[in-house]
Order: C-alpha cells, then sequence, then structure tokens
C-alpha cells in the first residue's frame, strides 16, 4: 500500500500524546493492582479514536465535495481557528508556574482530565478515557491528516480500514510499553515514572497550548487563503 508510509509515520507522531502518557503513569503509580485499569483506559483510547477516525472517514467520503469545498465550510473552519488560536494565545494562566502535582491528577489545560477514579471502578476509569480523547481531538492535526489522506485515496473499505487499524495501534504503543516496563521491571520502575510524571506534569499544559495554536492558525490561514483567491 503506498498510504502505510505516510500512515504509520502520522500515527507515531500523534502516538507521543502527553495526557495518554501521564494518566497512564499516574495508574501505574499505584502499583500492580492498577495493572488492568490501564489496559481498560488503553481500550477506551483505542475504541474512542478508532470510531472518530472511522466517522470521520465515512462521512468525508460521503460529503459531496461541492459541500466541503464551499464559503460556508471555509468560514465555519476559519472561525474555529481563530477560536482555538485565541484561545491559545489568551488561555488563563498560561506561563503561571505550577508546583509537582500533589496527588494523581490530570494537569489542567485544553486537555484536561478529571481526579483519576478510585482503583477498581473499570467504568469510570473507561469513561475518563473516552472524555480525555475527546477533549484533545482539536490538536488531533495527525489524525486528521491521515484521514484526509485516506479518502482522498479513494480506496475501497477492505484497503482503508487496515490502515485506519494500523494508525490507531500504533496510537497506543506508548501507554502499552509503559504498562509492559511496568510489569517487567516491577517496584523498580516506580522511581523512574515518578520522573517522568514530574517531566510531563511540567511540559503537558504549555506543549498542548502550542500544538493547539499552531492547529488554529492552519486552519485560519487555509480559510483565509481561500477567500482570498475567490475575492
Amino acid at each position: 500500500m503506498e498510504l502505510l508510509p505516510a500512515i504509520v509515520g502520522l500515527a507515531v507522531v500523534d502516538s507521543i500524546n502527553p495526557s495518554a502518557l501521564l494518566a497512564t503513569i499516574v495508574l501505574l503509580l499505584r502499583g500492580k493492582p492498577a495493572r488492568p485499569l490501564v489496559a481498560v483506559y488503553v481500550a477506551a483510547i483505542l475504541v474512542t479514536y478508532f470510531a472518530v477516525g472511522l466517522a470521520l472517514t465515512l462521512g468525508l467520503g460521503l460529503t459531496p465535495r461541492a459541500l466541503v469545498e464551499s464559503d460556508a465550510a471555509y468560514l465555519a473552519q476559519g472561525v474555529l481557528g481563530a477560536a482555538m488560536l485565541a484561545y491559545a494565545v489568551l488561555a488563563p494562566g498560561r506561563g503561571r508556574q505550577r508546583g509537582p502535582a500533589a496527588g494523581p491528577k490530570l494537569p489542567r489545560g485544553p486537555a484536561a482530565g478529571p481526579r483519576l477514579p478510585a482503583a477498581g471502578r473499570p467504568a469510570a476509569v473507561f469513561a475518563l478515557g473516552v472524555a480525555v480523547t475527546f477533549l484533545e481531538l482539536p490538536t488531533a492535526l495527525p489524525y486528521l491528516g491521515a484521514v484526509e489522506a485516506i479518502t482522498r485515496a479513494d480506496l475501497a473499505v477492505g484497503d482503508w480500514l487496515p490502515l485506519l487499524a494500523a494508525y490507531n495501534l500504533i496510537f497506543v504503543l506508548p501507554p502499552l510499553a509503559l504498562l509492559a516496563a511496568h510489569v517487567a521491571l516491577g517496584d523498580r520502575a516506580g522511581a523512574l515514572l515518578e520522573r517522568l510524571r514530574t517531566r510531563l506534569g511540567a511540559a503537558t499544559r504549555e506543549g498542548l497550548l502550542w500544538l493547539l495554536g499552531l492547529v488554529g492558525f492552519l486552519l485560519l490561514a487555509d480559510a483565509l487563503g481561500h477567500f482570498r483567491v475567490i475575492g
């Protein structure tokens, strides 16, 4: 498949997901009893992300090109891009120094999550995975690029569905790698995970705001370019 290298590359970039990694680390720091919850959390991300990609691919494939390229569609895109860019620049508390997290919480920000549910509540952890995945969709630029490439290639379902599935499997590999490392290292993994958690917690909010701003800028620039051409 000619698209496979591009899809794999986009998936690798997209898989560096600070929020998913941070939530996985926080769960693993609870010890061995929390390992099944990590599997539940990863399953929630995989199911949600794949469902969104499936809906987008089918939707774009069925949407008339005249509608996708209409002035109204570009106007909506421009408004969305401007809003994302404005939030990234003007987000409350941007640049504020934060101390280390006092408990098992996700950082606040565009992809913020609630306090992680108590151990032994798989349904709550699954719901958290679904919620965090949806909240991060505005920053899923590589995924949108992959869906667009698949749609533009006009492949049969039997050809593009494996590509979409492969993308999503690659997307969840880093949390699964952390889980495998925790199983292999046991208690020795605690110190390493704690250091990684501190670094991710400090960088996640600022990094997500930068990514949100970049996506917003690209959307806005593309919409303005459309109206400049037809103007």
